[in-house]
C-alpha cells in the first residue's frame, strides 16, 4: 500500500489517480492532462473533439448510403411504369406503321391513329 503524496490517503500500488483528492501519480501523464496534480479536462478536449468529427463522419456517412438506398428503391416502380409505357407505344407505333397499308387499304388507317 502506497500513501497519496497530497492527502494522505492509502491508496494500491498500481493506482495512478488517488480517488480521495484526484491527484495524478502516473508518470506518464502530460501537464495538459493534469493541473495543480488534478486530473483536468483541458488535455481531454483535442480527444473529446476529434471524436465527436469521427462519429459525425460515419453518421453522414450512413444517411448519406441510406438516403441513397432509399431514392434507387422508390424510383424502382416508376423506372419499371415508365419503361411498360415506352415499350407499349414503340409497339404501337411499330404495329401502325408496318401495317399502314392494309390500315389504309381497309380504311381504319384514321381510327388506329386516333389510339396511338
Amino acid at each position: 500500500m502506497a500513501r497519496c503524496p497530497r492527502c494522505g490517503h492509502e491508496m494500491v500500488t498500481d493506482e495512478k489517480v488517488c480517488r480521495q483528492c484526484g491527484y495524478a501519480l502516473a508518470a506518464g501523464m502530460d501537464g495538459r492532462s493534469r493541473q495543480n496534480g488534478r486530473l483536468s479536462l483541458a488535455g481531454l478536449w483535442p480527444v473529446l473533439a476529434g471524436t465527436v468529427v469521427v462519429a459525425l463522419i460515419l453518421a453522414t456517412a450512413i444517411l448519406t448510403l441510406a438516403a441513397s438506398l432509399l431514392a434507387a428503391r422508390l424510383g424502382q416502380a416508376r423506372g419499371r411504369a415508365l419503361v411498360e409505357r415506352r415499350s407499349r407505344q414503340r409497339v404501337a407505333l411499330l404495329d401502325y406503321f408496318g401495317g399502314l397499308a392494309d390500315l389504309i387499304a381497309y380504311g381504319r388507317a384514321d381510327s388506329q391513329r386516333m389510339l396511338l
